[in-house]
């Protein structure tokens, strides 16, 4: 009975060998390599819904501007695009203009901008804020918009001329747009230009040092003329025109896919 006790004592006390160690190590090691990066996808996948949720409510507040202004859309900087001293300054401290910082042209300032004039619908500065971008109004210093909004909804432009007049405004009409369904009104866009999206990009979408590449998945979120919005994969045909100014894509007066 004493031998049977000493050898279960000697059992009980057995610990892992090395080996059995690097092994479990490995194993950890391995599962980790191929979990992380499906735990990384998982959290940008709620960060891109939370983002299309945003360009959701961005649709609704532009939809019912468009209602109250003789179904004209928003423009996209109040004054005379490109000549900067007609531009209003945003001084009320609630509002978008005064907790972004855009630029037009180069032309940098806290200006009153499309994000102001449907902010009334809205009632919220951090829906113009994707989550997926970390410089955010939370993180301090000089933040910008998240979202851009087409260059050609202020241009009265009619039969999707690519050189519009730069003086207009005022929104273009809603009945001037050619196809609300496929025609971009706002997007993700990695710029401080975030102003406007620029029709160009659809030239440059595949290039990897673009900093418009979009931020969610290799794809952007992008809101619809008629209030819609989606995920779209950079590849799409439908961003990449090789006549991009005259793409209804990019160009809501535009006439050409």
């Amino acid at each position: 009975m004493k031998m049977q006790k000493s050898t279960a004592v000697q059992r009980k006390g057995r610990g892992f060998t090395l080996i059995e160690l690097l092994v479990v190590i490995a194993i950890i090691a391995i599962l980790a390599a191929i979990l992380f990066p499906v735990f990384a996808r998982a959290r940008e996948s709620a960060r891109r819904a939370s983002c299309l949720s945003n360009l959701k409510q961005i649709g609704l507040g532009i939809m019912m501007y468009i209602q109250d202004y003789d179904e004209r859309y928003p423009q996209r900087i109040v004054g005379s695009w490109g000549t900067p001293a007609s531009y209003i300054t945003q001084t009320n401290p609630a509002m978008p203009g005064y907790l972004f910082s855009t630029s037009d042209g180069g032309h940098g300032g806290h200006w009153v901008t499309w994000m102001d004039v449907i902010y009334p619908y809205i009632k919220s500065t951090q829906v113009f804020v994707c989550p997926s971008v970390s410089n955010s109004i939370a993180g301090g210093g000089t933040a910008y918009p998240s979202y851009g909004y087409s260059e050609l909804m202020s241009y009265n432009a009619p039969n999707g001329s690519p050189t519009p007049p730069k003086t207009s405004v005022s929104g273009i009409l809603l009945s001037a747009v050619n196809y609300p369904a496929q025609s971009m009104m706002c997007m993700d866009y990695n710029t401080p230009y975030s102003i406007y999206a620029l029709a160009s990009d659809g030239q440059n979408w595949l290039r990897t040092d673009n900093p418009r590449v979009p931020r969610h998945l290799d794809g952007p979120n992008v809101l619809f003329c008629d209030g819609h919005a989606k995920w779209l994969n950079r590849t799409d045909s439908t961003m990449l025109s090789s006549a991009a100014a005259n793409s209804y894509f990019w160009n809501p007066q535009g006439t050409s896919p």
